[in-house]
């Protein structure tokens, strides 16, 4: 028996509209996963990087955001969100560096 266009031959059966497959689910939570777990050293590599390039340390965070934050257009704020002030941590001294 032929489909008529728009009838769907395996409706209600598969993964629905919109969801990740397994796998892609899988590493985006090992991405997660490695970025949580090296916090730590990506501050020290941003600030090493920062010492001698402010703007190259900035793209590198701007970079790693979307990994981490939602995109815009997945975020729902509700009615009563505020912004809130992003507190950077202090740049060490060169000194201070160097001798980690």
């Amino acid at each position: 028996m032929p489909f008529k266009k728009g009838d769907d031959p395996n409706r209600g059966n598969g993964r629905p509209p919109g969801r990740e497959n397994k796998v892609t689910t899988e590493i985006r939570q090992a991405y997660a996963d490695l970025i949580h777990g090296n916090l730590d050293n990506i501050t020290h590599w941003l600030q090493e990087v920062a010492i001698k390039d402010p703007q190259k340390a900035i793209d590198l965070l701007i970079k790693l955001s979307p990994f981490v934050l939602p995109k815009k257009t997945e975020l729902n704020t509700p009615e009563d969100w505020k912004p809130f002030n992003l507190v950077l941590p202090k740049r060490p001294d060169q000194d201070e560096i160097k001798n980690d």
